[in-house]
Formats: structure tokens, C-alpha cells, sequence
């Protein structure tokens, strides 16, 4: 199939039966004039269709999310996103999503937002979210639970006082005070994660995020053969000290980011990491054919607080719809 390309020129076939353009071309257009002509086409003669089907936009976004739509579609959640846009109603923004000038993708991580926002910490965490001390809301699955039968070592821990070298990593390993410990590249761990560790063959204790793939994968098996519950029992507890703050040792980290593509996008982003003053380790795009634009960008965090900071100024850009932390 031929793919359009910007100035070409296209013949329309029309037919007696059919009245107007098709949805589908709105993934086949690639200038702005030809998708603003289709879509206000669509707002103004199918508005009741319209209607309903951004309604099953949303419900499909929402739940994809892991939400119900009768909890995200209240209209305190609603008005601050009527207000963004200048939409008169619920029924505006429900036609606006349904004939494609407004993705749900760009309206729902906004309700969810003000929804996890408004519920009780203890909730926030059942859900699998954070608020950060910027307001900004954060995935973080940590609702997870360790059986304490899977613990090697049940000594108390207590913060080391032990002095280190600046370039150490700041963990401390339930029992065994000269663990050589190691950062687990899959998920990534930087202070302030809850964390868990994992006593390899040889390399020292493993230290992943307590929502590594990985340790879930290890939870979820562990009564299923021998082998299963010998690789379980090898998680014990660490914890992050207090050494080595301020020594601005940084951790890799990968953020995947969606966002509606256009022109100078990539370099807003760049500038908002840049604004942290945060260095890029490497950076990668992709467009899809629904105009969107994956970005997956490692860069290196000090903390937590850092890659929160950071999560705000890349959220704020026009066009993005969300931010989350990456596993390998």
C-alpha cells in the first residue's frame, strides 16, 4: 500500500449511497487542513454519534487503566477539563472525543489524575499510585506483599553507620554487612523506591524495585516446583541509608512518554530534561499511524524526588498524554 506524503493530491471517489467522508481517513491524511476539514465535518452532521462514540472511547481508555468510568466521569473531575479547552458541557467534550479532534488518551490520565488526587493515601497506595510533593500523580505499584516466609534473614534492620565511599551504592542488606551489592537493571531502583533484594549465584544481592516484573514474576510462582520456591527464598530485605547524600551519585532510568506528535516536540522534551539538569544516556521514537509519538528516554536520576520533579515539567508539555516509568 501507498503511504501519503504531504502535497500530494488525492482524487476523491464519491458514491450516491455514501454521504460524506469515512473515519478512516483520518489515519490516512497526513496534512493538518485535511484532518481539521474531516473532523469538523463529523462534529457538525453526526453529533448524537458522535456522542456515544466518544463515550466508548472513554470507557475504553478508562478501563484500560484499570478504572470504572462512573468514577472517573464526575462532574468535579470533569469541569477543570471543560475549562482547559473551552468546552461548554459533558456532551462537548464526549462529541469532541467521538469525532477525533480531542484524543481520549489526552483527556482520561487527566481524570484519573484528579480522581487518585482527591482519594485517601491509604487508597492512593491500594491503587498503585502517589502523589508527589509537586502534585504530581505517579504510578508506583508498591500494594505488593512479601510473605515473611520468603525472607531469608528476619534480624531487624537498622540504618548503617558505617562510613562509605561517596561512589558506594547507599544499600543496606538485612545480615550481611559486607554484601557486595549491585543495582538491578531491569527496573532500575533510585532512592526513595521501596525496594527488595535478591541473593544471586556469586554477584552479590540483586537490589530491584519492589514492582520489578521480574519479583513479581518470583511471587507469583514461588509454591509451583522446588526450583520456584529455592529462587523465592532467595529475596531478603535492603533498605536505602542515609550515606552518600549529597555526593549526586545518579541511577539510570527509563521513562516511556506518549504524546500526540508535532513539531518541536522532541525538543521541549529535551529542554524540560535539560531544565532539570538531568543527563541523557540514550533516546528513542517512534511515530504510529494515529499521529502519536512513543518516546522511551534514559536518563540519570539521583532520586526519587528528582524523577518526580522531572515527571511534572514533561507532563506540562502540550501534546503529552502520559509519563511512566519504563522496565527492561
Amino acid at each position: 500500500t501507498y503511504e501519503l506524503k504531504n502535497g500530494d493530491i488525492v482524487e476523491v471517489l464519491t458514491s450516491d449511497k455514501v454521504r460524506g467522508p469515512s473515519r478512516d481517513w483520518l489515519n490516512i491524511v497526513k496534512s493538518s487542513t485535511a484532518r481539521n476539514k474531516i473532523s469538523s465535518w463529523f462534529k457538525r452532521e453526526r453529533r448524537d454519534e458522535n456522542i456515544v462514540r466518544g463515550r466508548e472511547l472513554l470507557d475504553r481508555e478508562i478501563q484500560k487503566l484499570g478504572f470504572k468510568t462512573s468514577d472517573l466521569l464526575k462532574k468535579e473531575y470533569v469541569a477543570p477539563i471543560l475549562k482547559r479547552y473551552s468546552i461548554g458541557s459533558l456532551d462537548d467534550l464526549l462529541a469532541g472525543v467521538g469525532y477525533g479532534g480531542l484524543p481520549a488518551g489526552r483527556v482520561v490520565p487527566r481524570l484519573r489524575d484528579a480522581y487518585v488526587t482527591s482519594l485517601p493515601e491509604e487508597e492512593r497506595v491500594k491503587l498503585g499510585y502517589r502523589v508527589s510533593k509537586s502534585g504530581q500523580v505517579i504510578h508506583n505499584p508498591t500494594n505488593m506483599l512479601v510473605s515473611e516466609a520468603l525472607i531469608l534473614d528476619k534480624t531487624p534492620l537498622k540504618p548503617t553507620k558505617k562510613k562509605k565511599k561517596p561512589s558506594e551504592i547507599p544499600v543496606k542488606v538485612r545480615g550481611l554487612d559486607n554484601a557486595l551489592v549491585k543495582m538491578s537493571r531491569c527496573c532500575n531502583p533510585v532512592p526513595g523506591d521501596q525496594i527488595i533484594g535478591y541473593v544471586t549465584r556469586g554477584m552479590g544481592v540483586a537490589v530491584h524495585r519492589i514492582d520489578c516484573p521480574n519479583i513479581r514474576n518470583i511471587l507469583d510462582s514461588f509454591d509451583r516446583s522446588p526450583e520456584d520456591a529455592e529462587r523465592a527464598s532467595r529475596l531478603i530485605d535492603v533498605l536505602w541509608t542515609t550515606e552518600g547524600q549529597g555526593s549526586h551519585r545518579t541511577y539510570p532510568v527509563d521513562i516511556r512518554i506518549i504524546a500526540r506528535d508535532r513539531t518541536n516536540l522532541l525538543a521541549e522534551i529535551s529542554a524540560a530534561i535539560a531544565d532539570e539538569q538531568v543527563s541523557v544516556q540514550s533516546a528513542r521514537i517512534t511515530s504510529a499511524r494515529d499521529i502519536s509519538a512513543n518516546l522511551l528516554v534514559t536518563v540519570d536520576i539521583e532520586n526519587q524526588e528528582q524523577y518526580d520533579r522531572l515527571v511534572g515539567r514533561i507532563k506540562a508539555i502540550d501534546s503529552v498524554v502520559s509519563v511512566s516509568r519504563g522496565h527492561n
